[in-house]
């Protein structure tokens, strides 16, 4: 059974979604997370799914200007991937928004991973971009 959190910056889910970025975004890349300075990361939202005591799913929310955020570092555990949880993370956290009442979600999405965002409403806006060494695209979505 999954459950949907949202949790503070200075929890124990904090710093077991920290290694699950470390684990799925970065390491991968031969980048450290670690040696990155997450200070600005207190002012975000963080969410995820819990499973057994453990984060298997995580996202951050970043607030900008008017009724717009930003989706950062979606991840999914490895041996998660593929049954749906991060449609079930999005989904969650969308509604959450909504009810706060943001109305429009932008996000920089891997290249490869364009087509799970488009598959939720997320659109593309230009062209691609290299971030963190990898193409991304910016991707929209109205609530």
């Amino acid at each position: 059974m999954m459950r949907f959190l949202e949790f503070s910056h200075d929890s124990d889910w904090y710093r077991q979604m920290q290694e699950l970025r470390q684990e799925v975004l970065r390491r991968p890349l031969g980048l450290d997370l670690h040696a990155a300075d997450l200070s600005a990361e207190a002012g975000y939202r963080h969410f995820g799914l819990e499973s057994g005591g453990r984060l298997v799913a995580c996202l951050m929310v970043v607030p900008l200007p008017g009724k717009t955020v930003q989706l950062r570092q979606m991840a999914v555990f490895p041996e998660q991937q593929g049954r749906g949880l991060g449609r079930q993370l999005m989904r969650a956290v969308e509604e959450i928004l909504r009810a706060d009442g943001i109305d429009r979600i932008r996000l920089n999405a891997r290249e490869v991973a364009a087509g799970f965002y488009t598959s939720l409403g997320y659109r593309i806006e230009g062209g691609p971009f290299v971030e963190v060494g990898i193409p991304h695209l910016l991707m929209v979505k109205t609530l």
